[in-house]
Parts: structure tokens; sequence; C-alpha cells
């Protein structure tokens, strides 16, 4: 490595956050183009969004419970409809 020219080791740092999002594009695109030819799918399946809704969902509610409210708070009354 101490025979490397400095502007050859700044070409290699700059270079690696340049082509980082380029390579994983490709990664992303071939691993598609892959997929539709061995399914034989046209378009990507749409239960596939709505699959990782419900499974964000899920853990959302799991980890990251909504805190209980007292029967008589403020907090409850607000969505009530006023009286009258």
């Amino acid at each position: 490595m101490s025979s490397l020219p400095t502007w050859a080791a700044w070409a290699i740092v700059a270079a690696c956050p340049l082509l980082g999002p380029v390579i994983a594009f490709l990664v992303v695109l071939a691993v598609a183009v892959l997929d539709s030819w061995i399914t034989g799918a046209r378009e990507a399946p749409a239960l596939v969004p709505v699959a990782a809704s419900s499974i964000a969902r899920f853990l959302r509610r799991r980890l990251w419970p909504r805190p209980e409210v007292a029967p008589g708070s403020p907090a409850r009354r607000a969505g009530a409809a006023p009286p009258g």
C-alpha cells in the first residue's frame, strides 16, 4: 500500500461512495429481471406491498403499543361529539 500513489488512493476513496449506489441499482435491476424471468410475471405482484404494510403494522403494534387512556380522561373525550 505504501507504493500506491496518493492520487490513486484518493481516487479509490472518492469512487466508493459514488459507485456504491450505481452498483446497488444494477444488482436490484438484475434481481428484478431474474425474478420476472423465473416466475414469468410481467409486473410485480400487488400482493408484495400489501403484505409488507401488514407485516409492518403488526410489528409496530407489537413493539410500540399505544399507551392506555383512562375512561374519563380529556384525551378520550376529545374524539366524542359535543353534548346537545
